[in-house]
C-alpha cells in the first residue's frame, strides 16, 4: 500500500466565514472535525469478489478471529493459531505451537506481520514475543517480564507495547521495549484512570497502512504515526462528544454501564486501513460508527457506502485490512446469506457464483475484496 500523498485538515468554522469544505489540507497533525461533517458525497463499490477460504478439519477457525492481509496473503489469527492463506483462499501454512516450551505460546494476544512475511506473536500473560520465520519453521524469542494487551515491532531492535499492566493495573498506555537492552521506556500513561477496575476496550491500538505503523491510545482523539524517532502526531479528531474521564471511571466501575449509556458518545478509532487511492477510516459510537472515506489525491472526504443490500451481514477487520486496489471484509457462508448474495448481487462473477454455490455451512468464513468506485 502507498504512503498517504496529500492529507489535510478541515477548515474550522470559526477561522471562516465561508462553508466549510468536506476536504482536508496538509499540516503536521491533520485535523477532522468530527462535529462538523454533514452533507458528504457517499462513494460507493465498484465491485466486490468472494474468494472462500479452504476448510478442512484442522485449519477451521470460529468467529473469535482477527485477520491481517499482507504481501497478498491473509493472516487469520485465533487466540490458539494462526492461519495463512493465499489470495485465492489456498491455505498455505499455520502457527500452532500451544504450550510452554521454547518456540511455544499459552496464548495469541496479539500478532504482528512484516513485509516479508515474519510473523511476530505476543503471549501477554507470560510476556514473550516469538518471530517466526520460514513459514513457522525457525523462530526467535524475547521475554519482556511484562504483562500488555497490544504489541508492534518497528523492527528487531524496537518493540512497542501498548497497555501495559503494573502491580494488576493497566496504567502504561505505551511503552517502547528494546530487546537488547531489556529496556522498558513508558512514553504515555492513562494517570490511574483505570484503577478501580477494568474497561471494555473499542477498537486496538496498532494500525498498519503499507510501510507505516500508525498507534492509538485508547479513548483519545488522536493516532499518531510511530517513528524511530517516536511518535508524530497523524491524526486528530476533536469533538464535543468524546468520551470524557469521568464517564469512563464510572464504566471502570460499572462496565455494563458502558453499553446502556451514552450512545452519542465517542469512545475511539476502531478501524484505520488505506489503499492506494483511499484512507477508511471508522469512529466507534453506538449504535452506529461515523464512517469515513479520504480520497488521498484530492484530500476529499466522503461517506463509504460498501455493502447497500448484496450482502445480509459482514465482519470487517480494523487493521491491515486493505490492499493496494481494494478494502477487505468476511461475511458468512450460512445458507440464507449465500442465497440472498447470489441474488442481490448483479454484478457478481460468474467464477465466483460457482464458488459460493459449493459451500456448506461448515466452510470456513468468505473473505470479501471490495473496490471502490472512483
Amino acid at each position: 500500500m502507498k504512503k498517504i500523498l496529500i492529507i489535510a485538515s478541515l477548515f474550522c468554522l470559526l477561522a471562516c466565514q465561508h462553508k466549510q469544505e468536506n476536504k482536508i489540507e496538509k499540516i503536521n497533525c491533520r485535523t477532522i472535525a468530527v462535529d462538523s461533517l454533514t452533507d458528504l458525497p457517499e462513494q460507493k463499490i465498484k465491485q466486490i469478489r468472494y474468494i472462500p477460504l479452504e476448510t478442512n478439519d484442522d485449519i477451521l477457525f470460529g468467529d473469535s478471529y482477527t485477520a491481517h492481509y499482507v504481501n497478498n496473503q491473509l493472516y487469520i489469527s485465533t487466540s490458539q493459531k494462526v492461519l495463512v492463506f493465499d489470495k485465492k483462499g489456498k491455505f498455505v501454512y499455520g502457527i500452532d505451537k500451544v504450550g510452554q516450551g521454547p518456540g511455544e505460546y499459552t496464548s495469541i494476544w496479539d500478532i504482528d506481520i512484516t513485509q516479508q512475511g515474519d510473523v511476530y506473536i505476543a503471549d501477554g500473560t507470560s510476556g514473550k514475543i516469538i518471530k517466526y520465520m520460514s513459514q513457522g519453521s525457525r523462530y526467535e524469542e524475547y521475554m519482556t517480564g511484562e504483562q500488555f494487551l497490544n504489541f508492534a515491532a518497528l523492527n528487531d531492535s524496537v518493540f512497542y507495547l501498548a497497555n501495559v499492566f503494573k502491580d494488576g493495573q493497566m496504567d502504561i498506555a505505551l511503552a517502547k521495549y528494546s530487546p537488547v537492552s531489556k529496556e522498558l521506556v513508558a512514553l504515555s500513561t492513562y494517570d490511574g484512570l483505570f484503577e478501580n477496575g477494568s474497561i471494555y476496550r473499542y477498537g486496538t491500538s496498532f494500525y498498519r497502512a503499507g510501510n507505516s505503523l500508525y498507534y492509538y491510545k485508547l479513548f483519545s482523539s488522536e493516532l499518531s504515526e510511530v517513528t524511530e524517532r517516536g511518535l508524530d502526531c497523524s491524526l486528530n479528531f476533536p469533538s464535543d462528544n468524546w468520551v470524557t474521564k469521568d464517564v469512563l471511571r464510572r464504566w471502570s466501575k460499572d462496565r455494563k454501564a458502558s453499553y446502556s449509556e451514552g450512545r452519542e458518545l465517542l469512545r475511539g478509532i476502531n478501524a484505520y486501513c488505506e489503499t492506494a487511492e483511499y484512507v477508511y477510516i471508522s469512529i466507534y459510537r453506538m449504535p452506529l460508527s461515523i464512517e469515513l472515506l479520504v480520497n488521498k489525491v484530492t484530500g476529499e472526504l466522503m461517506k463509504p457506502i460498501f455493502f447497500s443490500g448484496q450482502i445480509r451481514s459482514y465482519r470487517s477487520s480494523s487493521g491491515d485490512a486493505a490492499t493496494d486496489s481494494c478494502f477487505i471484509a468476511f461475511t458468512s457462508p450460512e445458507t440464507e446469506n449465500i442465497s440472498h448474495i447470489l441474488e442481490h448481487d448483479s454484478n457478481i462473477l460468474p467464477e465466483d457464483r460457482e464458488a459460493l454455490s459449493n459451500l456448506s455451512e461448515d466452510d470456513n468464513p468468505i473473505l470479501l475484496l471490495y473496490y471502490v468506485r472512483k
